[in-house]
């Protein structure tokens, strides 16, 4: 049963949230899909990440309608909107997305904590934390960390094709494969791949809510490999392909389709080795019994 405390007090906290959202955010964050750093491949997962988190709160509302409302708490909800303003207002002066963004998230707690205090954020502290996936990683991070994938991948999917015995060779990002030349550009350092493979494991491990924390902290720490080899293994797809089939299958519509099928393959990749995490831990607590 939904409180008479949450049907005017809570449901007028939400209607805020919304019209200063339709207001602020709303254009920004269509901007930013449109037009913006969300329009980049390597940051198209953000449109995802606010639907998803959104949601998530919408799935939180019966334990937010739980959550005594005795007294409005205006001191820690006005501490977060103006911290809010004064990220949106130093945002807009610097130019730079990521202090919109995090102005969106700290009135979203504004709203909500104005109303429940901050024992809402414990019920809503993974919606809020999947939201930080929105930012965009600068390029400061991004460039370097882009160019040393790129030539990792490189050379390892130029060493696996010349211990096979094919007419490879490499330099730097430019990968020469019998009389073609293929250049390693940005989209194949896997750079999207493993962002997406991040959030979605993330996301997957809350919603598997796994009590292990071996193997949250596991799965995690693996999809940074799995997205690596899944690459790799993309790189190799489109040197046979271009091999055998020439510049324009490879560079066509087989190089879309790989960039899909490595999303797939990764996760597919995920799934199984949280399969195997699991089994190594029931194992391990076997054998635990039988000591």
């Amino acid at each position: 049963m939904i409180k008479p405390e949450f049907r005017t007090l809570n449901y007028a906290a939400l209607l805020l949230l919304h019209i200063m959202a339709a207001v602020f955010f709303i254009p920004f964050f269509m901007n930013l899909a449109v037009e913006g750093v969300w329009a980049n491949p390597v940051h198209s997962h953000g449109p995802l990440v606010l639907i998803i988190s959104l949601f998530l709160v919408f799935q939180k509302r019966q334990a937010i309608a739980s959550l005594p409302s005795v007294r409005v708490h205006a001191g820690l909800g006005i501490l977060f909107f103006s911290l809010s303003f004064l990220l949106f207002v130093v945002g807009g002066f610097t130019d730079m997305i990521h202090f919109k963004i995090l102005s969106f998230i700290a009135i979203f707690c504004g709203t909500y904590t104005y109303i429940f205090g901050l024992k809402v954020i414990k019920v809503l502290l993974f919606p809020i934390f999947f939201m930080f996936f929105m930012i965009p990683i600068p390029g400061v991070i991004l460039d370097p960390l882009s160019s040393f994938l790129k030539l990792l991948v490189s050379d390892f999917a130029v060493e696996i094709l010349y211990q096979l015995g094919y007419p490879v060779a490499q330099n730097g990002i430019i990968i020469l494969v019998g009389s073609y030349k293929l250049f390693v550009a940005d989209a194949c350092s896997g750079m999207r791949t493993l962002l997406m493979l991040e959030t979605l494991g993330i996301l997957y491990l809350y919603l598997l809510k796994h009590h292990s924390l071996i193997r949250n902290i596991g799965l995690a720490a693996c999809i940074i490999p799995i997205s690596i080899f899944a690459n790799i293994l993309r790189v190799i797809s489109l040197i046979l392909v271009t091999f055998y089939f020439g510049d324009e299958a490879g560079q066509g519509f087989m190089h879309d389709f790989a960039s899909l099928a490595l999303f797939i393959f990764g996760f597919f990749l995920m799934v199984s080795v949280d399969s195997l995490l699991r089994l190594a831990i029931k194992v391990s607590k076997k054998r635990q019994k039988h000591t």
